[in-house]
């Protein structure tokens, strides 16, 4: 029997997601909040879950309070950042537009989930009252992806 080609998956780093984390003094933090579809793998859906786990321990470890861990649906933060639909090259683009002088760590196709988490934080900002200046080369914020 044929074997097919097992994709490699990155894991989280758990150690630079806390060290991040404490850099930036990070007070709030927004997860997506999504929900298995159907025609979704199993294997995917566990690995989802498993690592919006991983963010909720971490953050709830380091003290940030579960009021401040905020779980936003996409349709929200997309609605926020007029993205019409689910197309993944969309966020790409947005965050390009946004964010041109990291348009490289959104460039490839595979990339969609970078320019969506900055997109996030983006709305999350704007959710605290916290509207960046996004000027015509830089948003002067710290965010993490």
């Amino acid at each position: 029997m044929k074997q097919g080609k097992k994709k490699k998956r990155n894991n989280m780093n758990l150690d630079e997601a806390r060290r991040i984390i404490l850099e930036y003094d990070v007070t709030y933090a927004y997860l997506e909040e999504v929900h298995a579809m159907p025609g979704q793998g199993v294997t995917g859906m566990f690995r989802f879950g498993q690592n919006f786990g991983q963010w909720e321990g971490l953050l709830a470890g380091m003290g940030i309070e579960d009021e401040r861990i905020i779980k936003v649906p996409p349709q929200t933060w997309k609605s926020k950042m007029k993205l019409r639909s689910a197309d993944k090259d969309l966020a790409r683009e947005k965050a390009g537009e946004l964010f041109p002088l990291h348009e490289s760590a959104f460039k490839r196709k595979k990339d969609d989930g970078v320019a969506e988490s900055l997109l996030i934080a983006l709305y999350g900002c704007y959710d605290q009252k916290h509207k960046p200046d996004l000027g015509p080369h830089e948003a002067p914020m710290k965010v993490i992806i």
